[in-house]
């Protein structure tokens, strides 16, 4: 289960190399470094947010089929369906944080002249 958030932070990785150059241009035309690292963190929320609401759909529709798996914990329990998403929601926060902090460190000459 450990490989999960490494592999969500090689997908923010990967994403993150191939938008260097929007990056370096939004960072060319004087954008401060917070305003790269909220655009960043925005875009890989975004995905997160709309990844854990199909969850909690999906999972909502298939509770009377895996109501036969579950000993001790209601079908609907309302704090399995609050606390899973919010740990999810904090696990895609630091996978989508840490390329925003490499974003943010982008140097756009460098950036652009690979171009």
């Amino acid at each position: 289960m450990m490989f999960i958030p490494q592999a969500q932070e090689a997908d923010a990785v990967n994403a993150l190399n191939v938008r260097i150059s929007p990056i370096a241009w939004v960072v060319r035309t004087r954008a401060d470094a917070p305003a790269v690292r909220r655009m960043v963190i925005l875009h890989g929320m975004r995905l997160a947010i709309v990844g854990v609401v199909i969850g909690i759909v999906g999972a909502y529709g298939l509770t009377r089929f895996i109501a036969s798996f579950l000993f001790g914990v209601k079908p609907l329990d309302p704090v399995a369906f609050a606390v899973i998403p919010l740990l999810l929601g904090g696990v895609a926060f630091l996978a989508v944080w840490l390329p925003a902090q490499r974003a943010s460190r982008v140097d756009p000459v460098i950036a652009l002249r690979g171009q």
